[in-house]
């Protein structure tokens, strides 16, 4: 016997009750219901990130503790549908292995960064500009052009930085 799987962005029954369903149609799909709340509404999106994440680049991936604030903090229109192209899309322009703040782009511009949200490094320090170069370089691969770019300054900019925080390229 074939099996028919749906979801609905509404309440079925309550479509039902309204007219705008019909109810025969409802009672032969509707044999297993399950109620998923929205994304926004889930408390620990950082874990469901983590899983998606290393499902998605097919090795473990770590998220940063201020890219998992910035996740937490996002409205999510998109349920997890955009929470996947969210992470998809840091984990190309990025290392594949960590997502920063940095690397979240496309949700980061809409989220502030908070004033308590800390690094994975230092615990007691702030997310300052040092650690937000870092990040960027990391996250580009030490493709300092890139970096960069991620960030919005120019590649002279971000030497200058190098220079002044005394970042050095790894071995």
């Amino acid at each position: 016997m074939p099996r028919i799987i749906a979801t609905s962005r509404k309440s079925l029954i309550d479509a039902v009750e309204q007219g705008r369903f019909r109810d025969d149609l409802y009672y032969l799909l509707a044999r297993t219901v399950i109620a998923l709340p929205p994304l926004k509404a889930r408390e620990q999106i950082a874990h469901l990130a983590q899983a998606l994440a290393t499902s998605l680049s097919g090795k473990d991936v770590v998220i940063t503790p201020e890219a998992a604030e910035t996740l937490r903090m996002h409205h999510w229109p998109g349920n997890v549908r955009e929470l996947r192209n969210v992470l998809q899309q840091a984990l190309i322009e990025g290392d594949g292995r960590r997502i920063s703040r940095t690397d979240l782009q496309a949700i980061a511009q809409n989220v502030p960064i908070q004033a308590d949200t800390r690094t994975d490094l230092l615990p007691n320090a702030r997310y300052d500009e040092r650690t937000m170069i870092a990040d960027a370089l990391s996250g580009a691969r030490w493709n300092v052009t890139q970096a960069a770019r991620n960030l919005g300054i120019g590649r002279a900019t971000i030497h200058r930085k190098m220079k002044q925080y005394g970042i050095m390229r790894p071995e």
